[in-house]
């Protein structure tokens, strides 16, 4: 089962805008090289039989260069790079990490425990990172009020 985290991420993480939608993203992300990240973010709401999911907006993030890795190895935060035009912003979310990438069929019920979970906004980053060259990992990100 997976667990809900609070994360204070404490720098805005950029982006490149690029419209996609959750399965184009999915197949970018297996295409992409190794490091490369992916986010959409939706608003949702509840009805009495689904959550219903609108897309706001989308980003791909090329992999860190060597200069920034080493950047962050030594405790400093890397800036957004210039070509990055929309970030995930800075602040408190409800954060959870899932061990299969869900398809846009699927979405409502693999994120269900983190939409329901108290005390976060109507919104959601779902982000893709992909980790090695056979494996991308899931996350979702939920602001908190």
């Amino acid at each position: 089962m997976n667990r809900i985290f609070e994360l204070n991420l404490l720098n805005p993480i950029g982006y490149k805008k690029k419209e996609m939608t959750l399965n184009e993203m999915i197949k970018n992300a297996l295409l992409a090289p190794t490091g490369s990240e992916f986010f959409i973010k939706y608003s949702f709401s509840f009805s009495d039989s689904d959550v219903t999911f609108t897309y706001i907006s989308a980003g791909e993030k090329d992999p860190l260069t060597q200069e920034e890795k080493i950047q962050i190895e030594s405790g400093r935060s890397i800036p957004i790079r210039s070509d990055e035009d929309i970030v995930i912003p800075e602040g408190k979310y409800l954060f959870e990490q899932y061990p299969d990438i869900a398809e846009e069929e699927s979405l409502s019920r693999v994120l269900s425990s983190l939409l329901i979970a108290k005390g976060g906004e109507n919104t959601v980053y779902v982000r893709i990172l992909k980790e090695n060259t056979l494996e991308c990992v899931m996350q979702a990100l939920r602001p908190v009020k």
